[in-house]
């Protein structure tokens, strides 16, 4: 069974937010190292906000098991309805609209252990657990004291708190996964340096036969590694992702309210508005990151949802240019547009807003004051050529071919996370069409996607 550390009820939003706490104070104690806590408090809160969700409530407990290995377990247990397709989120292959399955299969990823019983009416039981660090010998009892000791001193922190160290382990888990990913692109080139260099050698001698089978042998090995490492990021970018939204949907329910019942001509009434309006700007930043990163988890897993249906494409470029007017003028730049007013494409309207979207935030990113914007879309037989080119500051030839994978960006000094142009890619595909872009330095770059042409509604 195990020594019980803490018992934790959860009976509210706010108990969530106290189980992942508890879950990071732990593992922190146990000496986890940083990534290690952010698996464990991750996949706890997870669970527990279905508990929280889908059965109005339930308790997390936290033990030491003094099993080979030892281990941290902590078993999160609810007296719900029950899970109806446990197996098949266990298995992969269940897709909700919730998102109860990613949770819990994004949970089992991110443990060394995990199991889950479900009765239908009286209720779920998760069972997770983390090994011990090989430095951590024994769950001694002196260690059981030493963490009960720690925990009592620790207050509960606020949602604000806890968000902004969640933000704190998002952003340090996408400094060492784009350290690791630099570590791969590395080692991608040495192995292709290393394969042609065998291939061009292959009519010397048998020996030299052996050696590349087992430089082909080591490349396998190595492209494996390096795949399972970046589903590992995607992974954990996602599931810590689904688990920002709720807290982050309370801070702006939060700040909305505090600007609702905040008193006119109060004393601090000009400090308090200025700071709640900066939570709030920060609040959808990271709504629109988190967002951006469940678009992408989407696309990777080929669940994204598209409901095509014939939109006017005069419709579609008019409302683009509307809404990226304002943000444009902004840096003295002009948006210019042109389509045919009998064009109609099949597209999900939305989806498509967001691709044009993200084109023409991107060329408004790159063009100086007094430069042009053009937006335009042509008839092409069975489908409808869009275009967005820009008079900026364009792409020398090496960075092209990489512009729309995730996670790369050729100027740094623009901020971002790389995902914008990789997340057109993904919603232009998933559409059926295409994207490719043409760019020169110092002149400007020209993006084109396309769309199936329909016919226009009767």
């Amino acid at each position: 069974m195990g020594t019980v550390l803490v018992t934790v009820n959860i009976k509210s939003e706010l108990d969530v937010v106290f189980v992942r706490q508890r879950a990071r104070q732990i593992a922190a104690l146990i000496q986890f190292d940083s990534l290690d806590q952010t698996r464990i408090s991750t996949s706890v809160s997870e669970i527990a906000r279905n508990a929280f969700l889908y059965a109005k409530g339930g308790r997390a407990q936290f033990l030491l098991a003094g099993s080979v290995p030892e281990r941290l377990v902590i078993r999160v247990s609810d007296r719900g309805p029950g899970i109806a397709d446990l197996r098949a989120i266990l298995a992969g292959h269940y897709h909700s609209k919730t998102g109860m399955g990613l949770g819990i299969a994004g949970s089992r990823k991110l443990m060394d252990t995990f199991d889950a019983e479900s009765i239908e009416g009286t209720g779920t039981t998760v069972e997770m657990s983390k090994t011990l660090p090989a430095h951590v010998r024994h769950a001694t009892p002196e260690l059981v004291a030493l963490i009960g000791t720690e925990l009592a001193k620790l207050l509960p922190a606020g949602p604000l708190e806890e968000i902004r160290q969640q933000n704190i382990e998002l952003l340090r888990t996408l400094d060492d996964l784009k350290a690791r990913q630099l570590q791969i692109d590395q080692m991608y080139r040495d192995l292709s340096t290393a394969h042609r260099q065998v291939v061009d050698s292959n009519s010397q001698l048998e020996t030299e036969a052996r050696a590349l089978q087992r430089t082909t042998a080591a490349e396998r090995a190595a492209r494996a590694e390096a795949e399972a490492a970046v589903a590992l990021r995607e992974d954990l970018l996602a599931i810590v992702s689904h688990d920002l939204r709720t807290p982050l949907g309370s801070i702006m329910a939060s700040v909305t309210a505090l600007h609702h019942y905040l008193p006119k001509g109060s004393v601090n009434e000009a400090m308090i508005r200025k700071s709640t309006n900066i939570i709030a700007r920060s609040a959808q930043r990271m709504n629109s990151l988190v967002a951006d990163l469940l678009d992408m988890a989407a696309i990777r897993t080929s669940t994204l949802r598209i409901e095509p249906r014939p939109v006017a494409v005069r419709e579609l470029i008019q409302e683009s240019h509307d809404v990226l007017e304002p943000l444009a003028a902004q840096t003295d730049v002009r948006i210019t547009s042109d389509a045919a007013n009998e064009l109609w494409v099949s597209c999900d309207r939305e989806r498509a807003l967001q691709i044009l979207s993200n084109l023409l935030s991107n060329a408004i990113k790159f063009t100086s004051g007094g430069g042009v914007i053009c937006l335009e879309a042509v008839d092409c037989g069975t489908e409808v050529l869009f275009s967005v080119s820009d008079t900026g500051c364009g792409m020398p030839p090496q960075d092209l071919p990489h512009v729309f994978d995730r996670f790369w960006q050729a100027q740094h000094e623009h901020g971002g996370i790389g995902l914008g142009l990789s997340i057109v890619a993904g919603l232009v595909q998933a559409h059926g069409g295409r994207v490719w872009a043409e760019s020169e330095l110092g002149v400007g770059s020209k993006f084109y996607f396309t769309l199936v042409r329909a016919q226009a509604p009767v």
